[in-house]
């Protein structure tokens, strides 16, 4: 009875739409997800367009084995937890209705242990080919009075995805172009009941697509999969026609249609990195699943024989996505190609060289002229010598070059001739490791150098001039933000060599120091 009811309760909600099924299986006994049924829900979200749903219900099921009172409370564990999974990719507005029907009778016993995802549709759709009646145009194919150029430069910008409807299959076309007016001037065709020719405008909608960082607002179109196959999508002119415009045909293939190889423009925009501690070569690559076609080769940047491989890692976080690493050329993360449709008389230029997503880890510093500011502090011979001075100083991405004076806590004027080198940076903060989307702090502007330096020093006071130089290894905190006061911190241990012989006996000794460079100005 309580099967019955709960099933014309389904019924009756679906009120004649269109819908489809999704079945998650589970052990005996179990309502916990197994992993290879998560890989079947991330696909939802995919495979179907979520936006144009009118509701979804989840029915809970469980298998006759045991009593019965068991086996409902079962079901609704399992239909609980596909629920609250689901709702990350559900748009919140969409209604939802959850139910458990206990045990089910099928032939095959895994199969009655399941919950089911019914996806109801609206039947109305402007985008559907169908309700497109208005704004139409036949196709003459006795005389050639319209061009119709396919607009290959758009499609090697998008991303193109197989979603069902019902009964249907559709192409949706994922553009990352936010000029609205060229993409209305797209068209798409169909062929009617009476096997003509028929030209409709592509209708565009404001979408956000994709998951977790990758969700972002995109502008899609709809185009039945067997009409985007014939015809794709196009813009149409006036005569004359160009070298590339297509003669549309019933029975007959495009007819000027090529492969090129092509920067994947879709996919480099919809990835992240991860930068090394240390600068390297190569950095670590990751780009969801969806944005991939498996059945395709991939290459990296211009080099047509250097295939790109994917990796695929465990766990759950990890079966979203795709694995790969990309060599850094220059300051560029090297391009993800493939081969794509093209115009057979005018292909696209590649530009597979052109550096788009900038992957340099560490900010290179200010190199003007700059006017510095330094405290800082010295120990040597048991000595404590805080000490201020005032200089020019001079950067570039390896080293520096400094002439300082001022006095120190005594009132003894002290100078210093500094030549630096970096030979290590590295980043200090954690986040530097951890996946990044490209533009989003790719640049570290905070971190860490090893250096070896030399340094002429002279100390004058009222009765003696001491004169040495230094040969030191340092650690320096830089930071080389914009406009920063604070240019870097450092520490220092240093072998000195008295030239003057004024120090003591020792020729030769140890010294620490520590100070704080500041910018006051750059020329």
């Amino acid at each position: 009875m309580i099967k019955r009811a709960f099933a014309f309760l389904f019924l009756l909600s679906a009120r004649l739409l269109s819908q489809d099924t999704i079945s998650v299986l589970f052990k005996t006994g179990y309502f916990k997800i197994e992993n290879k049924e998560i890989e079947k829900l991330d696909l939802i979200p995919v495979t179907f367009e979520l936006n144009d749903l009118d509701s979804v219900h989840f029915v809970g099921m469980a298998d006759s084995v045991g009593k019965f009172e068991s086996n409902l409370k079962l079901s609704e564990k399992r239909v609980v937890q596909v629920e609250k999974f689901c709702r990350k990719f559900i748009p919140a507005t969409i209604p939802v209705r959850v139910g458990a029907s206990g045990e089910t009778n099928q032939n095959k016993l895994e199969f009655n242990r399941r919950v089911n995802i019914i996806l109801y549709f609206k039947t109305k759709r402007r985008e559907t080919i169908e309700s497109a009646d208005n704004d139409t145009s036949a196709v003459n194919t006795t005389s050639v009075t319209t061009c119709y150029d396919i607009d290959y430069d758009l499609l090697h910008h998008c991303h193109l995805r197989l979603i069902t409807k019902g009964k249907k299959e559709f192409i949706v076309i994922e553009s990352q172009v936010t000029e609205w007016k060229k993409l209305e001037k797209l068209f798409y065709a169909d062929i009617n009941k009476s096997g003509k020719i028929i030209v409709r405008p592509l209708k565009w909608k404001d979408v956000t697509t994709g998951r977790f960082w990758w969700a972002r607002s995109r502008n899609t179109a709809l185009v039945l999969k067997e009409s985007f196959r014939k015809f794709k999508i196009f813009r149409k002119h006036p005569l004359p026609c160009g070298e590339c415009s297509e003669t549309f045909e019933v029975n007959k293939p495009l007819s000027k249609v090529d492969t090129c190889f092509q920067t994947d423009y879709f996919l480099m925009h919809n990835l992240q990195v991860k930068v090394p501690l240390f600068p390297r070569s190569w950095v670590r690559v990751r780009v969801p699943r969806e944005y991939v076609d498996i059945s395709c080769d991939y290459f990296i940047g211009c080099h047509k024989d250097w295939k790109l491989k994917w990796e695929e890692r465990s766990g759950r976080k990890n079966q979203k996505y795709f694995f790969t690493k990309l060599p850094v050329r220059i300051f560029y993360l090297e391009n993800i190609t493939r081969y794509t449709d093209c115009c057979t008389y005018k292909p696209e230029p590649s530009e597979c060289d052109k550096g788009i997503i900038g992957v340099c880890p560490l900010s290179p510093p200010d190199k003007a002229l700059m006017i510095i500011l330094e405290p800082g502090y010295n120990y040597q011979l048991k000595t404590h010598l805080p000490y201020f001075m005032l200089g020019l100083g001079k950067n570039w991405d390896k080293g520096l070059f400094a002439l300082l004076s001022g006095i120190d806590i005594n009132h003894n004027w002290y100078s210093t001739l500094r030549y630096q080198y970096y030979y290590l940076s590295f980043p200090f903060k954690s986040s530097v490791i951890s996946w990044q989307s490209p533009g989003s702090a790719l640049t570290i502007e905070r971190y860490g150098r090893l250096y070896i330096g030399s340094e002429l020093n002279a100390l004058i006071t009222q009765s003696t001039n001491y004169i040495s130089q230094n040969l030191h290894l340092g650690l320096a905190l830089v930071n080389y933000k914009y406009r920063a006061f604070f240019q870097r911190a450092f520490i220092q241990y240093s072998v000195n060599v008295d030239y003057s012989g004024n120090y003591s006996s020792k020729t030769i000794f140890p010294m620490l120091q520590a100070g704080i460079d500041c910018k006051l100005f750059h020329f």
